[in-house]
């Protein structure tokens, strides 16, 4: 389904940029935990702004009617921000074929980013740990050979970025 910049089929968003003779690799999501680490930050505002709602309540120097209508116009701007998290989660991927680097990062239903780099424009891929790669996941760094330079594309939250960094070397090789 598509909904202004959000396409729900990934496999007809990845048909896009396959040709003819072109295969895929593989397709790799986000970590979990970048969801939930979205999640944080209006999670505990919403907590904080309960709690002086009902304090101002408790000592009586709000009535009932204007806190009710600012909490409902917090919880929707929260939901606003659950929403757009987990657009960005689930539908934020990169897809490797035998002959290009595809990086998609959804920012909302309005707004999306896609980056499409032969496998001779990328000229290193370096993996990173995060939090003592107590979880599995890391950051990529993927440096191009593009225009007047080199230009960094780093993505956060991935899955085993190690292996996934040795695969995207062994298909460079091959490719070449």
């Amino acid at each position: 389904m598509q909904l202004f910049a959000l396409q729900t089929d990934i496999d007809r968003l990845k048909a896009r940029f396959l040709v003819a003779g072109e295969q895929e690799v593989f397709t790799i999501h986000r970590h979990v935990i970048s969801f939930f680490l979205h999640l944080l930050r209006p999670l505990l505002a919403t907590v904080v702004l309960i709690a002086v709602g009902v304090g101002l309540r408790i000592w009586e120097m709000l009535s009932l009617w204007p806190v009710i209508v600012l909490l409902i116009v917090w919880l929707l701007t929260a939901a606003r921000w659950v929403f757009n998290a987990y657009i960005d989660w689930k539908y934020d991927f990169l897809f490797l074929t035998t002959k290009k680097l595809v990086v998609v990062d959804q920012k909302s239903i309005i707004r999306n980013a896609v980056n499409s780099m032969n496998l001779e424009e990328i000229s290193s891929v370096v993996a990173e740990t995060q939090w003592l790669n107590l979880f599995g996941f890391g950051r990529l760094h993927i440096t191009t050979r593009r225009g007047e330079g080199e230009e960094d594309i780093i993505i956060s939250f991935i899955p085993h970025p190690d292996v996934l960094a040795g695969a995207i070397m062994n298909q460079i090789s091959q490719y070449q």
